[in-house]
């Protein structure tokens, strides 16, 4: 985690005029804030694909939150971090004002559907161009099988701000039925797959 902040630091100093426009917060991102929930970096789930790859890159695991009195060892934001939602920083300077025109890109190693519910309420109040999410049929699966249906909320959401959802499969994007998408998520069922939800195709390859 450690090495990614640097990674995501250089890239900013690298980019002229990005310094005071984007903010890095140690804390993650989940459906409900608490001081007893926390993600630990340094767990198997983060680490267990460092030996197959050869490298220090933490993604490829799962997310995993803990709930404990008990804070880990380490430095908070690098070792471990407590959970929060994106709705609670509603009350900081962080988060782009009200109003505002904004891209999301959601990418969280499994935690996507607790990271986006709990960023309904503000999400609400932003005028959404463009979201890039990864998702996975079982990953969908278990977030639509949550008590509520966030999956069903989220998409919602999406919907109500004009976006279409499309998928990139076979080097190419098409577009995809929202309401109907176990049928296209189960062919996908090994593996994850990168989704957007856009106004119009997106014209871009990943």
């Amino acid at each position: 985690m450690k090495l990614n902040q640097e990674r995501i630091c250089e890239s900013i100093r690298l980019n002229t005029g990005f310094e005071d426009r984007i903010t890095l917060i140690g804390a993650a991102m989940t459906d409900s804030s608490s001081t007893s929930k926390y993600v630990n970096f340094n767990t198997r789930g983060f680490k267990k694909y460092l030996v197959k790859r050869g490298d220090l890159n933490y993604g490829s695991g799962t997310v995993r939150e803990i709930k404990s009195d008990n804070v880990p060892s380490g430095n908070r934001g690098v070792d471990y971090a407590l959970s929060a939602t994106v709705d609670s920083l509603q009350v900081t300077s962080h988060l782009p004002q009200p109003g505002s025109r904004i891209v999301l890109k959601v990418d969280v190693e499994g935690f996507e559907c607790k990271a986006i519910s709990g960023s309904l309420d503000y999400l609400s109040k932003v005028q959404i161009e463009y979201a890039a999410i990864e998702l996975g049929y079982v990953r969908m699966q278990e977030c639509h099988q949550t008590e509520g249906d966030p999956l069903a909320k989220i998409f919602d959401l999406f919907v109500s701000k004009g976006l279409e959802q499309y998928l990139f499969s076979d080097g190419k994007w098409i577009k995809v039925d929202h309401v109907n998408w176990i049928g296209w998520a189960r062919k996908r069922s090994v593996g994850l797959f990168d989704t957007a939800w856009s106004k119009e195709m997106p014209t871009f390859n990943l």
